[in-house]
């Protein structure tokens, strides 16, 4: 499993979580948004963040996510899980 950015041109960005491999992490990829500094917000099981550099780091575990939407001003994520949606603050991630 990995994850690629496709533009402007095609390379991968990550396919390691603490020098495990994102097969080994535990699921599989399920939700993912693109910020505006070219890093990546993912969900596997957890919320991650793969930076422009593919350092990724983890921001969450066990969390019963459906999606990933960034505000405006990148400083929210937000899962949607029809009810009540489940915020965590992300000011400073991917800067």
């Amino acid at each position: 499993m990995k994850v690629e950015q496709l533009a402007p041109r095609r390379r991968l960005l990550t396919d390691s979580f603490q020098g495990e491999p994102l097969d080994c992490v535990g699921g599989v990829i399920n939700d993912l948004t693109a910020d505006s500094r070219g890093g990546v917000y993912f969900t596997m099981g957890g919320l991650f963040y793969a930076d422009a550099r593919g350092v990724v780091t983890r921001h969450g575990e066990n969390l019963a996510t459906n999606g990933i939407i960034l505000s405006a001003m990148r400083r929210r994520s937000t899962s949607p899980t029809g009810r009540r949606s489940r915020r965590s603050t992300c000011s400073g991630m991917g800067r």
